[in-house]
């Protein structure tokens, strides 16, 4: 069965609200409004869906509001919600929903029934004694509250008879339905707030027990632990079932509903548990956990788990136990323990330097036999402690009294490993390692050279406790490099080999000398340079860059460190220009020509371009095109010649690309040629001769 909440109820009921597919649907619709943070009501309600029945209970949310319901009863409507249709609500009973009046509860009211005698007692009961005071009144009051809603939480008939719930027949699957409750007095005058409850009729939910259930098996006892929230929500109590016959049949041990009495001094408030006796150890049982819901209903069983009751009672105890240093750094353990002792199994041996919670097992299980242990590694700096625990069959073990040691060290720890070490360019040197497994450093020496091959120098100072070093050092130096390796001092004082020798680049801030220009010339072809390239050994390019006069720098070409000329053929006519060298290192530094080489390009006796005459030929018309460069020309001087006649000047024409020749007899053959000429009064050379034969 599926429980449902809009409200947290009180008591010992807590189940929080889930919204299903068909509660979206409807919230989608605006059938029912979307959920809101749970708030304070006078009455919580909360339901769920049975065979063609909506079971709703409800809980007043303090002991006045219970007194009042008691009194009155509960006015309880319902209306059947639809897509664009007012919901009418309609009275559920002709008369207010109270609590059975005293003579009708003998009928539930027994010995066999505790809950009902309870609930009848705060319900219709008379104190024998008037309270004293505010306070006890107060409490008592509050008491008899909370024994009234437990009961009925334990029983669905107590429920019903504390006028506390209500069945709704004949429901069916898909009904959204609004649900209404309230208290008014005697003139109709409404003494609480009105809860409204939205139900989507769904499928009944299956209500089974937890989903898991472990056990710890103790002496003469099983306890059971499960997740109290494993159906998302809290249950009212649980039935413990046990089967002796291999899980055929089963027997309850509680006789009454066990309830969660957790407090917020227990650290795992989510986890129950049950502890359950057993006569004999090793008996197997099987068990089971039925969960009561607040509607007083019955879980189907869990899985069943098998457990019994386990030897817990730890052997005897070492009462002997003694250490002994030996040659090499090692400890040894002696000790007696006596033979009838039939119930040892091996034992356990334990170790620690300051305090005993922060002990580690050095040996797992020795043998039975056993009445020695050597530790190989031991602390070399401090206090060794050991503990010794004899071990039954069952894991039991008894822990002998504390012993310590203190050894010699004569063996060298192992060098430090993996040296990694980087200098920044203000000569911030940073070197780290990898300590040795030795668990006995004391601290670590760290030696230096500018060359691999020179006496190295030990960093003055104490011994470094962390595994890194940093120093600053000189990098305006003619050596690119630094030597280090790294020795590891024990607390023995013995010495390790030397580490690794690791080499580590110094950063490179000095710029390479600057390459300089030795000569140049100027033509029409361009501007060719020479230049002296830079003496430095770590150049790795050199830049060539160009401005005109007033402008920026830009690149014309990059060449490597050997390469020392170029031709720069992409400048205009009668233009000045500057040029400079930008040389660059391998680690980015940049040394520039003081001065920059200042030439203008020549301006040439022709025009750049030179024309190309092609034609279109027809019976009666000769077409010359002209391709020359747009703005290039003011004018063109066409050249004609008539069979093996020198070329003469025909016409002059002004800029245009193409001229109509009309003048010209068939059969005879000419020749063309142009010329083009400039603003400034220069001309190109002529273009080839095109030969027309008509």
């Amino acid at each position: 069965m599926k429980l449902k909440l809009t409200l947290i109820a009180v008591c010992i009921f807590l189940f929080l609200p889930s919204v299903k597919a068909q509660d979206e649907t409807a919230i989608q619709q605006g059938i029912i409004p979307q959920e809101v943070p749970i708030t304070p009501q006078d009455i919580y309600i909360f339901w769920k869906v049975g065979e063609n029945e909506v079971k709703l209970r409800w809980a007043p949310s303090d002991a006045e509001i219970w007194l009042k319901g008691n009194k009155y009863g509960y006015q309880l409507e319902k209306a059947i919600l639809n897509p664009g249709i007012e919901p009418v609500f309609k009275k559920m009973t002709d008369q207010a929903i109270k609590p059975w009046p005293l003579a009708d509860w003998e009928s539930i009211a027994n010995e066999e029934n505790p809950y009902a005698l309870a609930a009848a007692m705060t319900i219709h009961g008379k104190d024998k004694q008037p309270a004293t005071g505010f306070v006890v009144a107060h409490q008592n009051l509050n008491n008899k509250f909370g024994m009234a809603l437990l009961s009925a939480d334990l029983d669905k008939r107590v429920a019903e008879a504390s006028g506390l719930s209500f069945t709704d027949k004949g429901t069916k699957s898909g009904d959204i339905i609004a649900y209404r409750i309230y208290v008014l007095d005697s003139l109709s005058n409404p003494v609480s707030d009105t809860t409204m409850q939205y139900v989507v009729v769904g499928e009944p939910y299956n209500f089974v027990g937890p989903n898991k259930i472990t056990t710890f098996e103790n002496e003469h006892g099983v306890v059971l632990y499960w997740d109290k929230y494993y159906m998302g929500s809290v249950n009212t109590a649980y039935h413990i079932e046990r089967s002796s016959d291999g899980g055929t049949t089963f027997k309850r041990v509680n006789k009454n509903p066990y309830i969660d009495i957790s407090t917020n001094l227990i650290t795992n408030a989510s986890v129950m548990s049950y502890s359950d006796s057993v006569a004999e150890n090793y008996v197997p049982y099987y068990y089971r956990i039925i969960a009561l819901d607040a509607f007083g209903d019955e879980s189907k069983p869990s899985k069943a788990i098998k457990a019994m009751g386990r030897d817990r009672t730890p052997p005897v105890a070492i009462t002997e136990l003694e250490t002994a240093e030996s040659p090499g750094s090692i400890v040894n353990l002696k000790w007696t323990y006596p033979k009838e002792e039939l119930d040892i199994a091996g034992f356990k041996v334990y170790h620690f330097i300051e305090e005993e919670k922060n002990k580690k097992v050095i040996s797992e299980s020795l043998g039975k036999d056993a009445r020695s242990f050597t530790h190989k590694t031991p602390d070399t700096k401090s206090t060794n402690y050991y503990i010794v625990s004899a071990l039954d069959k069952e894991g039991n073990e008894a822990r002998s009294h504390v012993v310590f040691a203190m050894v010699t060290d004569v063996t060298p720890p192992e060098p430090p490993t993996n040296l990694q070490a980087t200098v920044d360019s203000f000569g911030g040197l940073l070197l780290e390692w990898e300590a040795p497994k030795d668990n006995d450093i004391r601290g670590y020496q760290v030696f230096y050279s500018n060359e691999p091959e020179e006496n190295f120098t030990v960093q003055k100072g104490p011994y470094l406790e962390q595994t890194y070093f940093v120093k600053k050092i000189a990098i305006r130096t003619l050596s690119e490099e630094i030597y280090l390796y790294v020795l590891a001092i024990d607390n023995s004082y013995n010495v390790s080999k030397a580490s690794e020798i690791i080499k580590v680049k110094k950063p490179d801030v000095i710029p390479p000398a600057a390459s300089f220009f030795s000569d140049y010339s100027v033509s029409e072809e361009g501007i060719f340079f020479t230049w002296v390239k830079s003496s430095s050994n770590d150049v790795t390019s050199v830049e060539l860059k160009r401005r005109k006069l007033d402008s920026d720098w830009e690149i014309i070409k990059e060449f490597n460190p050997n390469e020392r000329q170029f031709l720069d053929k992409k400048v205009e006519e009668g233009v000045y220009y500057e040029y400079k060298l930008w040389t660059y290192d391998d680690d980015g530094n940049q040394s520039v020509t003081d001065v920059a080489l200042s030439l203008k390009a020549l301006k040439s006796f022709y025009l750049k371009n030179t024309p190309k005459l092609t034609s279109n030929v027809s019976e009666d018309s000769l077409i010359l095109n002209i391709e020359f460069p747009e703005g290039a020309a003011t004018e063109f001087v066409i050249y004609r010649a008539t069979g093996e006649e020198a070329l003469s000047i025909y016409q002059v024409i002004d800029a245009a690309s193409s001229y109509k020749d009309s003048y010209y007899k068939k059969g005879a053959t000419y020749r063309y040629a142009v010329i083009a000429r400039g603003a400034d009064g220069r001309e190109s050379k002529q273009s080839e001769v095109l030969v027309i034969k008509k």
